[in-house]
């Protein structure tokens, strides 16, 4: 059986994928873990590993090119795993994060999308303006914003509101 980096490095040459982005050394060590087929729903969802999230750049653009590359006969969705679960690029991934997120109401989401979360004490803190909405955010929407960041490569995130009067 072909080892799972090779397949990888095969998916990046089947997208015609560059190897110009500054992550390339991270990237060139990816390895396909999985790629679940749903025949009846014309979708795959390849499941890859990393030491490390890709800068987001990187990932945006392999995701966009895988989406291309199999548009035409499957759809496709692309999860990141990683070793570390380093939460230094989050920032970067925030916007395109949130306003793709499946767990988050649509005005939840709409407001968080418009804020920049800052690390403090190894918690991510999200600021707010007034208490109405410090009140409409609930702690379970952030923690399920914080489980799905999984598939972007972050993991053990703590994400919480902080009203700024």
């Amino acid at each position: 059986m072909t080892n799972k980096n090779e397949l990888f490095l095969k998916l990046l040459k089947q997208v015609h994928f560059p190897d110009q982005f500054e992550d390339n050394d991270l990237l060139q060590k990816g390895k396909i873990e999985n790629v679940d087929v749903y025949a009846k729903e014309h979708r795959w969802d390849i499941h890859v590993l990393f030491d490390s999230p890709l800068k987001f750049d990187t990932y945006n653009a392999l995701n966009t090119a895988i989406n291309e590359s199999f548009t035409s006969f499957v759809n496709t969705r692309f999860f990141v795993g990683t070793k570390d679960g380093s939460d230094q690029y989050l920032p970067d991934y925030w916007q395109y994060a949130v306003k793709n997120s499946n767990v988050l109401a649509s005005a939840t989401r709409e407001f968080l999308a418009g804020q920049v979360p800052r690390k403090e004490d190894g918690r991510w803190i999200i600021p707010v303006d007034n208490s109405v909405i410090d009140n409409l955010i609930e702690q379970k929407a952030l923690d399920d914003l914080s489980e799905e960041m999984r598939k972007y490569g972050f993991f053990n995130l703590k994400f919480l509101t902080e009203f700024d009067e």
